[in-house]
């Protein structure tokens, strides 16, 4: 049996000028195999199905963003999954040679993020309804190069502080430790009824 977790957790406010770093460290956290999320959860103990998490801008300017994240696993591994997730998003561990691939990967993609001439002007009003005076793309590729891992983890140490989240768990609760559960979280159960109308 299956549990489905998601980890939901406010960061600081979306600024045009921390959007580099924001692509940067979603690629160190979950860029597939290469990111540390999967490959610290699935590749090397086998805790998952898939898991991943992104820090995702928010729908309008002057609001914070959201950290995005999403872990399958079975229910009998759901609480050594949650446990080893929440420890690499509060101590992440610094593996600063990998830093010049996650770059290289974003610079590639960016240069093939062209959008087509129909959507061309919801781009536009997009970026400056964010703050952006010219096309953000080539401001990211200009300051991608020169980011250290020290600027990188002083961003990431700026979004995931000492935070409140949720997590949700969904999964049969005969497969998890609940009474584990409720020792190291505060747990609140719910029925299907009491998230779904009928």
């Amino acid at each position: 049996t299956q549990a489905k977790i998601s980890i939901l957790q406010e960061m600081t406010n979306y600024t045009p000028e921390d959007e580099a770093y924001r692509l940067l460290l979603n690629s160190y956290l979950s860029d597939g195999f290469g990111g540390l999320l999967l490959q610290e959860i699935r590749e090397f103990r086998s805790l998952a199905y898939t898991t991943y998490g992104y820090i995702n801008p928010p729908y309008a300017p002057e609001q914070a963003m959201f950290f995005e994240g999403k872990l399958e696993t079975q229910g009998d591994k759901a609480l050594e999954a949650l446990d080893l997730y929440l420890k690499l998003i509060d101590s992440m561990p610094q593996y600063s040679d990998r830093l010049a691939v996650h770059k290289e990967g974003i610079l590639n993609s960016l240069a093939q993020r062209v959008p087509s001439f129909r959507s061309l002007p919801a781009f536009v009003s997009n970026y400056e309804r964010f703050g952006y005076k010219s096309d953000p793309r080539v401001l990211i590729a200009d300051k991608m190069p020169s980011i250290t891992w020290d600027e990188l983890y002083s961003y990431y140490q700026r979004q995931f502080g000492k935070r409140k989240r949720l997590v949700t768990i969904v999964g049969d609760p005969r497969m998890i430790n609940l009474d584990q559960l409720k020792k190291r979280y505060r747990v609140r159960e719910l029925q299907l009824k009491d998230v779904v109308r009928y």
